[in-house]
Parts: structure tokens; C-alpha cells; sequence
């Protein structure tokens, strides 16, 4: 069985990844596990003396919710089952620690953001994960608002050095 993460932010770009690998299905690919991951930031001990930190986990929990609820839906609307992962730390080095964590044979992410701030955060996001992740990475060409193509699909692999 094939496993495939698939990092969810919730912007509007996740759903060409998951759009992706339900259409992989679709087409027959079999043996299909899907780890659906929202990573939520760290809150430092500073923010954690005045908020507490049972409030804070709540918050999280509740953002993740909402970033999952699209690639959730669009996954049970396909019919296609998986699995929800939810992790507090920095992006790429906790999607990297899921990978391993959930055996994945690759981690599919949609390239490109709204705006031109967002397409380059996202292909620095993109950049840093191939060179840390153990697994190849599969960039998911995402539609931008203004018609244009963000990131252009490639299947990219981990450097070896």
C-alpha cells in the first residue's frame, strides 16, 4: 500500500493536491493510504503564561479544523478514505517528521499562493521540504485567482547530499 501525505494549510492551493490524488484513484492507482497533515505554529512560552495552555490547544484545534474542512470534504465526497494528522510545530520540519512518522512514500503539496508574496513563500516552503524530506516531494500545479498558472507540476526529489 502506497502512503501519501498530503500537507493542508487551508488555503485555497490545497485543494489541487487533494484534487490530485483523489484523480490518481480514480484512474486506478489501488492502495492508497491518504494522511491528510495541518501543522499549527508553535506558541512560545511568553504568549502561553497569559493565554494558558489549554486555551491554546483549543485554538489549534479549532484552526486545523477549519484549514482540514475542505480537503476533508472533497476526500469523503470522492469516497476516498484517510486519515487526519494534526501537529504543533515549524512546517516543513514537522512535515518531514509525519512523513517518517507515517511510513509515506511521498508527500504531495500544491505550488503556488494568491498573491506574489504567497507564490514565493510557498516555493521557499517548497524548496526547504525537498531538501529536508527523506521521501520524494510531488509539487501539484495550483490555479491562481488571476487565471495564471502558480508552480508548475514536477515530481521533485530529495537531494542526496
Amino acid at each position: 500500500m502506497r502512503n501519501i501525505l498530503i500537507p493542508i494549510d487551508g488555503t485555497k492551493q490545497d485543494e489541487a493536491a487533494v484534487r490530485a490524488v483523489a484523480a490518481s484513484k480514480r484512474q486506478g492507482a489501488n492502495g492508497v493510504a491518504i494522511h491528510l497533515l495541518n501543522v499549527q505554529p508553535p506558541v512560545r512560552s511568553y504568549a502561553a503564561q497569559f493565554l494558558g495552555l489549554a486555551a491554546i490547544r483549543d485554538y489549534q484545534r479549532v484552526e486545523a479544523g477549519k484549514a482540514l474542512a475542505g480537503a476533508r470534504r472533497a476526500l469523503d465526497e470522492a469516497g476516498m478514505p484517510f486519515t487526519v494528522h494534526i501537529r504543533i510545530g515549524e512546517s516543513v520540519e514537522t512535515i518531514a517528521a509525519a512523513a517518517a512518522e507515517t511510513a509515506a512514500d511521498e508527500i504531495v503539496i500544491a505550488g503556488g499562493g494568491d498573491t506574489l508574496v504567497g507564490d514565493l513563500m510557498r516555493r521557499l516552503l517548497v524548496a526547504r521540504l525537498v531538501r529536508r524530506s527523506k521521501v520524494p516531494v510531488v509539487v501539484v500545479r495550483s490555479q491562481r485567482p488571476d487565471g495564471g498558472r502558480a508552480i508548475p507540476a514536477a515530481g521533485l526529489r530529495p537531494s542526496t547530499g
